[in-house]
Parts: structure tokens; sequence; C-alpha cells
């Protein structure tokens, strides 16, 4: 998502698709009768499916239900929930349970009885914005969901952590796949990293990787998933959407639509009473995408206030150019959520149509990416350009490669290779952390893997797109690793497993098959 130092009740939000509406997986002809504590008291496990238009994706939902003190409480057991609990009451219609959220409403579970025996499961009020609802049908055998609970189940339903290497299965949307060995990459080591995988606990404050892809010389030659997913099931990217946001922008660039010289201000001038018009900010726009605008933001883990406005901003403009400067635009890198949406905001009104048209003009289509979605904000159901896009991983690598090919897709130059290389470039001041336009640089300044230069998009809970031009590579990791620094270079992590499995592979291949 969009911010580093989430509560427990944020972490709740995230776990749930940005939606109007979601269909539960269920039979039809629900019962209602009044439910008694027995009905209700134990673990329920269920899947939901949202769909809208081309997007699709399944999710598991689990809760339990037990006394505390005299009372019954409803625990959601959703890997982001914490374990997050709040009082259940019920009544004639069924059992509610009310959890604090950040607005007025926070999530409202509604429990109804089904048929045999199963529990008609609704969330409303959910959502980083609040305005997020699903549905499931809740059982009592965990085999409902179990595929989700395990890094990988065999053939008899059972955890396994047996792996060999296997070259990927061709698909006709994505990339040619070939042989690890094919491509002078170590398919031993690769293997290694996936039985590493295959061994993490699941526990709640241990990394979870659920996705793995290595592309190699433009071939897919590592391609796994874990916990329940799978190749077209998409995932949560989180803060890897501010560097889509710098490609969008690239569009808009290519086209002559953005002079990244030009201040800021100028592009919203129906807001002319802000501060930074009325003061005359010198942030231009590439001050925007490079996170040094100087304006004032603090979003440690003491505070995180800013991005809770921003979150509950029904004007993202407003909100953002009212923001005071407190240093030099140009000279200080403040890791900022506010600035890439808001520069959604710029893009829509640069470009004369709706952020998410021109983006699924000019870039999605393009790449032959449909099953994605946008997090709806509350400035009007815009998106938010910050963060909570979903995507297919194999998506999510698509934009890697187009990087790393200096924008060419398929023979067509979709980004030009000029602002790939501006974007690619440090935009920071000499000795500031290495930041490009929303990609995070990796140098003998500043290094996230050894040994080789590069740069990635990161999101939150592990979410990665590393690009490592000197050695043709692109590496995508999907995780729920959202109690682990997403920086962090502990066993296990995404940093982790790159630096101890895929560098050696790529670097040094130690058998030859």
């Amino acid at each position: 998502m969009i911010r580093s130092g989430a509560t427990a009740c944020a972490m709740l939000a995230l776990s749930l698709a940005a939606c109007p509406a979601l269909r539960a997986e269920r039979p039809a002809g629900a019962e209602a009768s009044r439910l008694s504590e027995a009905d209700l008291v134990g673990r329920w496990y269920g899947m939901a499916q949202d769909r809208r238009g081309r997007f699709s994706r399944r999710f598991p939902v689990e809760i339990e239900i037990e006394r505390r003190d005299g009372a019954l409480v409803l625990i959601n057991r959703d890997r982001l929930a914490s374990d997050e609990a709040a009082s259940l009451s019920i009544d004639a219609q069924g059992a509610k349970a009310a959890f604090p959220g950040a607005f007025a409403s926070g999530p409202a579970i509604t429990l109804r009885r089904g048929k045999r025996g199963e529990l008609d499961y609704r969330i409303d009020n959910a959502g980083p914005l609040g305005l997020e609802h699903n549905a499931a049908m809740l059982s009592r055998d965990p085999r409902r969901s179990a595929a989700f609970r395990a890094p990988r189940l065999d053939a008899n339903g059972d955890r396994t952590g047996d792996y060999a290497y296997r070259t990927p299965t061709g698909r006709a949307d994505g990339f040619p796949v070939a042989s690890a060995h094919s491509q002078g990459v170590d398919e031993d080591r690769l293997a290694a990293l996936v039985r590493a995988v295959l061994g993490q606990s699941g526990d709640i404050d241990k990394p979870q990787i659920e996705g793995l892809l290595v592309l190699r010389n433009g071939k897919l030659i590592l391609e796994e998933y874990f916990w329940g997913q799978s190749a077209d099931n998409p995932h949560m990217i989180s803060s890897c959407t501010k560097s889509l946001t710098a490609m969008i922008t690239g569009a808009a660039w290519d086209r002559g639509l953005i002079d990244l010289d030009e201040p800021a201000a100028t592009y919203f001038p129906d807001y002319s009473d802000s501060l930074w018009a009325k003061e005359k900010y010198p942030i231009l726009v590439r001050h925007i995408l490079s996170m040094d605008s100087g304006t004032k933001w603090d979003d440690s883990a003491s505070s995180g206030e800013p991005s809770k406005m921003l979150e509950a901003a029904t004007d993202i403009a407003d909100y953002m150019l009212n923001k005071p400067l407190v240093a030099k635009p140009g000279t200080r890198y403040n890791y900022d959520n506010g600035l890439p949406a808001l520069q959604g905001r710029l893009i829509e009104n640069a470009v004369k149509q709706p952020f998410a048209d021109f983006a699924d003009r000019t870039l999605f289509k393009p790449l032959g990416i449909t099953n994605y979605s946008w997090m709806p904000t509350r400035d009007h159901g815009r998106p938010l350009a910050a963060g909570g896009v979903y995507m297919r991983p194999i998506d999510a690598a698509k934009l890697g490669q187009l990087m790393l090919d200096k924008g060419l897709w398929r023979g067509k130059h979709i980004l030009s290779e000029r602002w790939i290389a501006q974007s690619t470039t440090q935009q920071t001041a000499d000795g500031d952390y290495p930041y490009g336009f929303y990609w995070h640089l990796t140098n003998a300044q500043h290094r996230h893997i050894e040994k080789i230069d590069g740069y990635s998009a990161i999101g939150q809970g592990g979410q990665f797109i590393m690009v490592l031009p000197s050695v043709q590579t692109v590496i995508v990791i999907t995780s729920a690793s959202w109690r682990t620094a997403t920086r962090s270079h502990e066993p296990g992590t995404p940093l982790g497993l790159i630096s101890e499995h895929i560098v050696p592979a790529l670097l040094g291949p130690t058998s030859r098959r």
C-alpha cells in the first residue's frame, strides 16, 4: 500500500480488493433464521471472488468466533488483519461486529444463517478508504481455503517442500520461456530459492513469499506461486504503483503534454487560491516525481497522519497544493505518498482525459494487460496513483521488461528511450538517497542488493519489480509480508532471497545440466 508504518487496522484494510461489490462463492437461497452462540463459535473458512469487467481475483476469508469474558468476539484471521477482534452481537437478522476504522464507520461484518450449517458473510465499510464491500459463504471445513494456508500442497492435500527446477509453462499472453541453464543461470540455486520459500512458516511476523518470477534476456526462466496464489490471480503491488505512475507520466511526456520543468501548480488552474499558487512555490513537475518537492510530510510510524488525511481527502489536489514548503525544492529527498497521488491528478489535467483511461490506452492495452484494478479514492472515485493496484505478477513483469528494453515492446516503442533513461537516473541531490522518477536505484552509493546495479519498484508487504540491466534480468516478487520491513535483508525476505539465491545464480552457475 502507500505507507510504511501501517497500523493493524490499516493492514486489515489492505487485505480487501478495491471494489464496490464482490460476489461470494456460495449456493443460492440462504435461509434467514436466528443464530445461536453454538451456531457461531469456532473457526470459519471461505472464498470470495471479485469480478468487475475483465478483472477477476479470488481470495480467502477466515474468521474465528469465541467467548471472552462472557461475551462473543469475532477475530479476523486474515494475515493482514493482525488477528483484530471485535464484539459480536446477535439479533433477529443475524450477528454483527464492528471494527474501529480511520473514518466515521469502520469495517462492519454481518453474519446470517446459510444452508447446510454455513454462514453468509458480508463486510462493509472496508478497504483503506472505507468504501469497499465483499461477501462469502463460510464453512467450518478448513479444506474450503486450505491452499491459502500452506506454501504448497501435494496431490493428497498435504504440505510439501519437495521441488526440482522446472522450466515455466508458456502462455500466449506472456513471454517466451526458456530453461535457466540455456540462459546461463544456475538451476540448482533457483531450486534452492524455491525450496526456501516452501519452508516458510506462515507466521504472521515472518516473510511470506507468494510469487517468484525471473526473466533473463527477455525469456521467462522461473515462475512459481505459493500460498494459494496462481498465475492468473492478480496480486496487490502496493507502492510499486508509484513506478507505474511514473511510466504513465512518461507516456504523457512523450506526447508533449507535460513539461518537467514547469511549476506543478500551473497544471491546476482551478486552484489559484492554493498555497502553492499564491506563494509561487518553485516546485517543478520533476520534483513531484523525485519526491524532493520540499513540502511538509512526516509519515513515520509515530505519525502517519499525512497518509491518513490523504486517504480521507475528497479533493487530493486541494489537500496537497496546500502543504507548506519546509525545504528548497530539489535539495532533500523525503518519501511522500501524497506526491504520486497528486501526480495522478496532474496527468489527468495535462492529457484532458481520466487518468485510468489514459493509462489503459497508452500503457496497459499495448502491453496486453487486462486483468487489473486501481484502488478508488474518496476524490470522486479517481484512482489512487500512489498505491493499491492489483495485477497479475506476469503483467508486473511486463512493466519491468518494458523498462529494461528502453520502452520497446514487441518491436514498438511504448515509452521513449529518453524517458526510461531519465526515470532511472538519480534525480535527487548528490549524496542523498538515490531515487529516479518513482524508481529506487541500487548502486555503489546505496545497495538494495549486492554486486549488481539496477533499479526497483518497491511496495509495502514485500512487492518488488527489480530491473538489472547489466545482466539483462527482471525479477518480480509478490508477498504478504506485512509485518516485515519491506527493505529488510533478513533471510526469507525478498531482498534476502535475491541476495542469497538469485544474484549468485545469475553471476556464477555452480553446475551445468
